[in-house]
């Protein structure tokens, strides 16, 4: 009895860090090798390129940052595309930063 209780402990641990997976919007669905790009959201107007440089860039190096302008108003949409040179920065970078603040706001 104690091994299939063991083994639905598992399977029920198993489930529970799938659901977790799926639900990490900034996760990259695709390990690959290049430049890795995700998209911070929930960002307010005041939060710049140079901000996202300067928080991102301590997970790794940078190719770019860009908070996404609306073209018409001339102000920014609340979000932006940080991109990675590498995996495994981008990764580091989803693990301390998914649910953290930037200028008051929790990013996703």
């Amino acid at each position: 009895m104690q091994a299939g209780a063991e083994s639905a402990r598992s399977s029920k641990a198993h489930t529970h860090a799938a659901a977790v997976l799926t639900s990490f919007p900034l996760l990259p669905l695709v390990h690959r090798q290049g430049p890795v790009r995700l998209v911070v959201s929930n960002l307010t107007r005041n939060v710049t390129d140079e901000h996202l440089r300067e928080i991102f860039g301590e997970y790794g190096v940078l190719v770019s940052a860009q908070v996404q302008i609306d073209k018409e108003h001339k102000l920014p949409m609340g979000y932006a595309y940080v991109e990675f040179e590498a995996q495994a920065a981008a990764d580091k970078a989803i693990q301390y930063m998914h649910g953290g603040q930037v200028d008051g706001n929790v990013i996703k």
